[in-house]
């Protein structure tokens, strides 16, 4: 009996050692001036919502270091940490796939590093998806900043009816700027190695942008792609992109009815979906917000509808109960409807509060609109320049 056990084990550590040839991996290796001896670093996975995991960690020698590990299911982030010693508030970031060989090298001394990421004071080889990573975030980084200006322009607009012509500048300065950005993601396999895992990294940006072509970005992905995790939020982000029909539902109302999206937006010529809690970001500002628009627009063909992201069905009627259009909840918080088919939910502490407009046939036009946008397109499908001026989403 102990021998054939022997036997066995034997046989299960070749066959363990003959599997272990066949699985893919990456080494991460590199020098750092200055890094003390004995210092602990651990490289961490990241996850989709930030989860971590510790795949491997590795003690300094003369400045040296080296990690192995396995990537399942293709590229992703990770981090090198520095675990203690004065430097412990530094760290490397990268992305890394299966059979990379990645090479590190450090000239700076690690004591004039800033504290934070230290990846500018580095050089890092032997990684495609890495060096694409870090120029499509250097892209994105550019437009982000050009964004953030171009709305705090248009937030700057107090009156709109005033200043409507130089808001139709500003909105036409930002779709530039989305067209640039959308102008390098088009053909992604042009630029970029494993795009879909790339865009995956700064996938809370990109859902958020809701940009027109990402249909067109996921039908170009190869099936190996749209297969992945990475390519199935892909599909799940591109059926809420502009231009794209706003997924229909149909919920109770605050009267106990049911309520049916696209029979609002039938007798509608443009509808505001409203995504709120009682306690969601700046609620009593927006409602104010759409309630001056409602009183203006509803006569000429403009609904609102609410989706509240509530649990408690007397929070959610209390804080309704004054406003005119139609408001509907599954009562569900973020295991509903809001988050599970829209990501919109946000967090409990302070759940989103999100305008989306839509246009008669139930089409998206724009998402997350501040006051003086939701004015802008208002303008152009019920207000005064309805028929005149082209919406151009």
């Amino acid at each position: 009996m102990k021998l054939v056990c022997g036997k066995k084990s034997i046989l299960l550590i070749v066959v363990t050692i003959f599997c272990m040839q066949f699985v893919s991996a990456f080494t991460v290796s590199g020098h750092i001036a200055g890094l003390p001896n004995g210092t602990k670093l651990l490289i961490r996975r990241f996850e989709m919502g930030w989860d971590t995991y510790r795949v491997d960690s590795c003690v300094v020698t003369d400045g040296k270091f080296s990690f192995t590990g396995n990537v399942p299911g293709g590229p992703h982030f990770h981090w090198i940490d520095i675990l203690d010693g004065p430097y412990s508030n530094r760290l490397i970031a990268l992305v890394i796939d299966n059979d990379d060989q990645i090479n590190i090298e450090g000239d700076t001394s690690i004591d004039k590093m800033p504290i934070g990421g230290i990846n500018g004071f580095i050089t890092v080889t032997g990684s495609k998806v890495n060096n694409g990573f870090f120029r499509l975030f250097s892209a994105l980084k550019f437009h982000n900043q050009c964004k953030i200006r171009i709305d705090k322009a248009i937030n700057s607009v107090t009156d709109y009816d005033k200043n409507a012509d130089l808001v139709d500048g500003y909105i036409q300065a930002k779709k530039l700027v989305t067209k640039a950005w959308e102008s390098l993601l088009i053909d992604p396999y042009t630029y970029f190695d494993n795009f879909p895992c790339l865009l995956s990294q700064e996938h809370d940006y990109v859902r958020s942008e809701h940009l027109s072509i990402l249909p067109k970005i996921y039908e170009g992905l190869t099936e190996y792609d749209k297969n992945t995790k990475f390519g199935k939020l892909l599909k799940e982000d591109a059926a809420l992109a502009i231009n794209q029909m706003f997924p229909d539902f149909k919920l109770q109302s605050t009267q106990g009815n049911s309520i049916q999206l696209k029979e609002i937006v039938a007798k509608s010529k443009a509808v505001i979906v409203l995504f709120w809690a009682n306690n969601s970001y700046k609620i009593d500002d927006t409602q104010q917000q759409l309630l001056d628009l409602y009183k203006k627009y509803h006569s000429r063909g403009l609904d609102i509808i609410g989706i509240s992201s509530d649990t408690s069905e007397k929070k959610w009627k209390i804080s309704s109960a004054d406003l005119p259009w139609y408001n509907v909840s599954d009562l569900k918080g973020a295991n509903g409807i809001v988050e599970k088919v829209y990501h919109e939910y946000g967090f409990a502490a302070m759940p989103n509060t999100t305008v989306v407009l839509l246009d008669d046939n139930g089409k998206i036009i724009a998402w997350d609109l501040s006051r003086i946008e939701l004015c802008y397109y208002l303008d152009r499908t019920v207000g005064n320049k309805a028929g005149i001026a082209s919406v151009n989403y």
